[in-house]
């Protein structure tokens, strides 16, 4: 329905001057260029500027970069999210929450000594500390082996990225840079030999020999073991590192539970302490700990793996063309 408008707004438009009459051409003879004709209902898409697409932002938060490696990227697929949580997270809860109970129960069990939470001997908090943060380091190294193995076999995908947008702390943490010795050995690019041991064309094949004979001794798994030692150091950095969430998720929360589930409060040495009276308690609460630990770190360290082999596979990204000199 077309609208109509009021009679008052007519005689306005009426009474208004009319418009001025477009300029004359001027007098070096060169006229006024027309008004860009306005575009058709159908070209109106076409003549609106698309808008600019924005690279992803490389910052998260730093809850994300504690617990969450599979940030950005290619979404899993559904075999990858089996392999991750099944394997990896289902099996690594059974099996260490069996294991820890065992070692709870050799710890445990045979103590004629009360089970105090903090006092000595025996203490459960102690305990708990040195649990996760050892399930950790061994999960973390128990995870590079298996997942690394799964991957040459083809049992398991690597997850896809884009390397245009890899910000350096991810460089870091995942061991990225090809200058480094972590990222050699794992790569499986050996460093060659060392500049003072290359072979000179003179020598005779005796000494070339036992030069060979050195290097095979330096090295390790077909690496140098200077950059074998260097990898091992950076590993172990990065499972402390991952570490720190754990401890602090898991122990306080997990103690709290324990203490008011079985803890009697006692005073002794001038302090406040809780006795469990049952062995049972401390050794259930071990092997709980333990499962759960396993399924909150062990999907996250095999993700970790996948992640770091999906960034070395993927292509470099292309280089920006060089600026023609003649067009400047």
């Amino acid at each position: 329905m077309q609208w109509i408008r009021p009679k008052r707004h007519a005689q306005k438009d009426a009474q208004a001057p009319p418009p001025p009459p477009p300029p004359a051409p001027g007098s070096d003879g060169q006229s006024v260029p027309a008004p860009a004709a306005a575009p058709a209902d159908g070209d109106v898409e076409a003549a609106t500027p698309a808008p600019q697409e924005k690279a992803p932002s490389s910052r998260s938060s730093p809850i994300r970069w504690m617990f969450i490696f599979s940030r950005r990227g290619q979404q899993p697929t559904l075999r990858q999210w089996l392999y991750i949580y099944v394997n990896h997270g289902l099996g690594a809860m059974i099996f260490t929450g069996f294991l820890n109970f065992g070692l709870a129960f050799l710890t445990y069990g045979r103590k004629k000594h009360p089970v105090l939470l903090w006092g000595s001997p025996g203490s459960v908090a102690g305990d708990t500390f040195i649990t996760i943060i050892l399930q950790c380091i061994i999960a973390w190294v128990l995870q590079m082996f298996i997942v690394r193995r799964d991957l040459r076999k083809g049992a398991a995908r690597p997850l896809a990225w884009q390397p245009k947008h890899t910000p350096n702390f991810d460089r870091w943490l995942y061991m990225l840079r090809e200058d480094t010795a972590a990222a050699r050995v794992l790569d499986r690019r050996g460093g060659g030999p060392d500049p003072d041991t290359q072979q000179n064309e003179n020598e005779s094949d005796e000494e070339k020999h036992k030069q060979k004979e050195q290097q095979k001794q330096a090295r390790l798994l077909g690496q140098r073991l200077i950059d074998v030692l260097a990898c091992v150091g950076a590993l172990l950095v990065r499972s402390v590192l991952l570490a720190l969430p754990a401890l602090v998720l898991f122990m306080p929360a997990s103690l709290a539970i324990l203490v008011a589930a079985a803890g009697v409060p006692v005073r002794g040495g001038g302090r406040r302490d809780y006795l469990f009276p049952s062995a049972m308690a401390p050794i259930i609460f071990k092997g709980v700990l333990g499962a759960a630990q396993a399924l909150f770190i062990s999907p996250e360290y095999a993700v970790f793996w996948m992640t770091r082999q999906g960034y070395a596979a993927a292509p470099a990204a292309p280089a920006a063309p060089a600026a023609d000199p003649d067009s400047a």
